[in-house]
């Protein structure tokens, strides 16, 4: 028979045996998570990438088709140091008068401590002007940028503030300009 002493030896080899046995596992276990959580990084980084290039708005840029893979949200949000976690949505105004006129609502507005570049999925003819506003219908309209359309119909430009923009094929400002005049001549008339 087993002594006291026999029985507390065996018990703690069998102990000290489980215990390396589970930390093994978990060691084995933990690597693995770690590779699958670089591989999707990595691959996640491949797939955003390809569909926004880090360049100047006024330079070309390309997204590149990926089969397979379709992007989350028309809108995306990128500094210098990678992709911003702001979500944003894109709403098409349906607006006789501002045809082709675009909301883009982001879920925070921010001030940003260096230039982002902002890019949005919208239906507009490559190589179309596009005008981003700031303002809203009712207070009025602000031109922040005029920008191409590229060969996907996304626009892009950089800014240091994250707020809500208007981005539209149609002159607005130029639209209410020729408005404001149209009404000031016939005012002077009668």
């Amino acid at each position: 028979m087993f002594t006291n002493g026999k029985r507390f030896i065996i018990s703690f080899a069998v102990a000290i045996f489980l215990f390396m046995v589970l930390s093994l596992g978990v060691a084995h276990h933990s690597t693995e998570i770690v590779e699958m959580r670089d591989e999707l990084l990595t691959k996640s980084g491949d797939i955003l990438g390809g569909y926004i290039k880090n360049k100047d708005v006024t330079s070309e840029a390309t997204y590149p088709e990926l089969p397979g893979t379709r992007l989350s949200q028309q809108v995306t949000v990128t500094t210098h140091k990678g992709f911003m976690t702001v979500g944003g949505t894109v709403t098409k105004c349906e607006d006789e008068f501002y045809p082709g006129t675009y909301e883009v609502k982001f879920s925070r507005k921010t001030i940003l401590p260096s230039s982002a570049m902002v890019s949005v999925k919208l239906d507009v003819t490559p190589g179309d002007t596009v005008y981003v506003l700031t303002g809203t219908k009712d207070t009025g309209y602000r031109q922040f940028a005029t920008v191409t359309a590229d060969e996907d119909g996304r626009v892009a430009f950089n800014t240091n503030v994250i707020r809500d923009y208007t981005i539209s094929t149609t002159d607005i400002q130029g639209a209410q300009k020729a408005m404001e005049t149209l009404l000031a001549c016939n005012t002077v008339k009668n």
